[in-house]
């Protein structure tokens, strides 16, 4: 099947020809919204070209999917990981939230100490300063094409784990109460277990490895 012209104006042909000039990996990170009509067709036009490459990488919805069958791009289950990472810890501060308000119910007077208020102001901070790092791990999905991002992952999986620690020392610290040892153990489990698969899915994952290199 021969190839037909699609007639293209001046600033169709400007924006193909500076298009050319990048890889593939610098052009998925431009916005189609931030881009001139003419922009667009000759972005679209570009990847149409790229795709029909040997070997290259065929678009999908939300990712794309090498020749050989590689998923690549932002898609799957590293979707999901975005979501966690976000989700995460405000459900985590909410179940807080509503741990301290019983226990400002259940005993008035906590509110009015000095402790008291300076245990609760910190572990806000705690899960600020994790929902932070959260957040600043998944722009660097979505928007990197390189290691660091998945480094940011992990980093920000990790926090869970650390930040669940130190808020189960810390009333020891400030209030001295002492959690119980089953307790203490079970909170970290359930911090460790969804970071530990995270983790692993992040070292051993195709899509990880294709997308971020």
């Amino acid at each position: 099947m021969t190839d037909v012209a699609v007639p293209e104006d001046g600033e169709e042909s400007r924006h193909l020809a500076r298009f050319r000039e990048f890889d593939t990996e610098y052009l998925r990170t431009l916005r189609p919204g931030d881009l001139t009509p003419a922009a667009q067709r000759a972005l679209a036009r570009v990847f149409s070209e790229r795709a029909a490459e040997p070997g290259a990488a065929v678009s999908t919805d939300q990712s794309t999917v090498a020749m050989d069958g590689t998923p690549v791009g932002v898609g799957g289950w590293l979707w999901y990981l975005i979501v966690c990472l976000l989700a995460g810890p405000l459900l985590v501060v909410m179940l807080e939230a509503s741990e301290i308000h019983q226990a400002e119910y259940l005993h008035p007077g906590l509110s009015g100490l000095g402790r008291w208020r300076a245990l609760v102001f910190l572990v806000y901070a705690v899960r600020a300063a994790q929902f932070a790092l959260c957040a600043w791990a998944v722009h660097g999905l979505l928007r990197l094409r390189k290691p660091a991002a998945v480094m940011r992952a992990q980093l920000a999986l990790w926090s869970g784990p650390v930040g669940s620690l130190l808020l189960t020392l810390l009333p020891g610290l400030i209030l001295g109460v002492t959690a119980r040892g089953d307790d203490m153990s079970l909170a970290l489990f359930r911090a460790i277990l969804p970071a530990g698969i995270w983790s692993m899915y992040l070292v051993a994952s195709k899509r990880v490895h294709a997308t971020y290199r």
